[in-house]
């Protein structure tokens, strides 16, 4: 029998041993039991009073409060499996009132659970039936909160400008004062999500103001809801602004109050590597990264923190030269990546057709509807509604060519690499091309041709060593290397590359990602940052952008396809 079925089998008879005993609890109300739930610190303690809970509406046949019931549980086991069990229970007693919570609340609660088990396309099904029943009873906060885990797959899937955009519109929900205090757990939850999505666009200084406001309003809850988390999210912008210390003091505060949360867990420890490791203290670091491969062999859930920490441990075993650790650090990588893959599928598509462009019709079906009730002789109005609907349907079509736009580059770029791989198979070079572009050279920098000959031979030597992919050069210290003056090296790269000095070492590094991702599988599951670095930039945010910018799409849509077409 399945462990989690059994599990929840036991629990049943235990409910049915309860319900044949006389209780002291009888004479207590719902509302009596959900304040014990809410107030008492002890889990067990909560877990006893859910468990009454559910028995009293069972007793007396309430199928709402039923519902309420297996809810609480679920809520009480979230992170585990029996969490979306609980969930299935809800969903098993058939509640179709458009009126009620239910079934909506079950099926967004499931979700839930399964994203933190990292089953996302299983979430994203339940976070969709979750909606349309919400859209039903047009109920505006459910489908908010279908759009804050809509926001969280985003951030899975590395789409985190998009994930700021509902976070910030979230937000602005709870503008009035009433919304945040009737419904305190989601405002909190809004705040971190839209703190955290500043963190990963880079956008620091916002993060730090908002984690302040996250803290602040977290202490002030009666359970301190979500301040573990604030402290964490606080102490990962530190560490991004260089501030160790505090980014240490934060993250070890955050770590030790949370209990059973292993993803936020092992979030923390990455950032307490990374942390120590920028304060220069290598041997502790190491030790957060180990601390995320002993949880993640007890919860395999973790795999997108996992999935880092096991690429920086790889780098350490290998130049420790421990090849033993260095194997099994490989294996749980490759077995994390296939889990990525299984769990995640297409997941953006999906977001993209089921959720978004359905949400954007059925707006263009309520402006329709607007239409008709319009006063027809109020001709602007009726223009501006017009235009609207045409941009809305614009924007609905537009995923669609941006996905075929992008596929048609990567294939030219694709063809045009096996071109240059064809040429350098049959000639090292065309001497009537190479005169010509001597000449040229002359031309336009009034250079002798001795001189643009030697530096243009030199040049090609430089490029054919791959010593651009270290990051210390600057155009004097390429000069001195090549013992010529940096004006004279200027002028010939600016003439026969077409591009400036910058441009030109950009172009030859990311040309050298293109080449090394598509012949070196086990580099395209190295981190955008790692990436860079292999290949001479600072920070990934100036590779991506220069990855953008000469191919035309995104280096982790590149890698994608590449994966797609192996």
């Amino acid at each position: 029998m399945n462990l989690k079925v059994l599990y929840f089998f036991i629990f049943s008879l235990n409910v049915s041993f309860v319900w044949s005993q006389k209780s002291p609890l009888d004479s207590m109300t719902y509302h009596d039991i959900e304040s014990y739930i809410k107030t008492s610190k002890s889990d067990s303690i909560k877990k006893k009073y859910a468990q009454y809970f559910l028995l009293k509406a069972k007793r007396e046949k309430n199928t709402i409060k039923i519902a309420d019931g297996f809810y609480h549980l679920s809520d009480m086991h979230t992170h585990t499996p029996l969490a979306v069990i609980y969930a299935d229970s809800i969903l098993s007693l058939n509640i179709d009132k458009k009126e009620a919570s239910y079934p909506a609340k079950a099926y967004l609660q499931k979700g839930i659970q399964l994203y933190y088990l990292s089953k996302n396309s299983e979430a994203l099904e339940n976070y969709l039936k979750a909606n349309e029943y919400y859209s039903i009873s047009k109920n505006d906060y459910g489908q908010l909160c279908v759009k804050h885990y809509i926001g969280l797959l985003k951030n899975s899937i590395d789409e985190p400008k998009e994930s700021l955009k509902i976070f910030r519109k979230n937000l602005l929900f709870f503008n009035d004062k009433e919304k945040q205090v009737k419904h305190q757990k989601q405002y909190l939850k809004s705040i971190f999500a839209l703190a955290d999505s500043y963190n990963r666009n880079g956008l620091l200084d916002s993060a730090e103001v908002i984690n302040k406001r996250g803290l602040l309003e977290s202490i002030q809850n009666k359970e301190r809801y979500l301040y573990p988390f604030f402290l964490l999210s606080y102490g990962i912008t530190k560490n991004y602004k260089e501030e160790y210390n505090l980014a240490i003091d934060s993250l070890l505060k955050g770590t030790r109050l949370l209990k059973n949360k292993t993803i936020a867990i092992a979030d923390g420890n990455l950032f307490l590597y990374k942390a120590y490791k920028g304060n220069m203290q290598h041997a502790t670091a190491i030790e957060y990264l180990k601390k995320n491969d002993s949880i993640y062999k007890k919860s395999p859930e973790i795999i997108l923190q996992a999935k880092e920490s096991y690429e920086l441990l790889l780098k350490y075993y290998k130049d420790k030269n421990d090849n033993e650790n260095y194997l099994k650090a490989i294996e749980s990588l490759l077995a994390i990546d296939s889990k990525l893959k299984t769990n995640q599928g297409d997941l953006s598509q999906k977001i993209v057709h089921k959720y978004e462009i359905p949400l954007l019709l059925s707006e263009k079906e309520r402006l329709i509807s607007d239409l008709n009730e319009i006063n027809f002789f109020n001709k602007k109005k009726v223009t501006a509604l017009v235009i609207l609907t045409l941009l809305l349907l614009f924007f609905t079509f537009y995923f669609y060519k941006k996905n075929i736009t992008n596929k048609k580059r990567f294939d030219s770029l694709m063809n045009e690499y096996k071109e240059k791989e064809k040429d350098k198979e049959k000639s090292n070079g065309d001497e009537k091309e190479d005169i010509q572009l001597v000449k040229n050279t002359i031309t336009t920098t009034g250079l002798p041709e001795e001189l643009v000959q030697d530096i243009l031979n030199k040049l090609e030597i430089f490029e054919k060593s791959n010593k651009f992919i270290k990051n210390k050069y600057t155009l004097n210290i390429l000069a001195k290397e090549l013992k010529t003056n940096s004006s004279y090296l200027s002028k010939v790269i600016n003439s026969s590359k077409q591009v400036n000095f910058a441009n030109y070492l950009n172009k030859l590094r990311v040309e050298y990602a293109i080449d090394k991702l598509k012949n070196n599988k086990s580099f395209r599951n190295y981190t955008v940052q790692a990436i860079a670095e292999d290949v001479g930039f600072n920070k990934a945010q100036s590779f991506s952008k220069s990855f953008q910018k000469q191919t035309g799409f995104s280096i982790t849509y590149f890698i994608k396809q590449l994966q797609l077409s192996s």
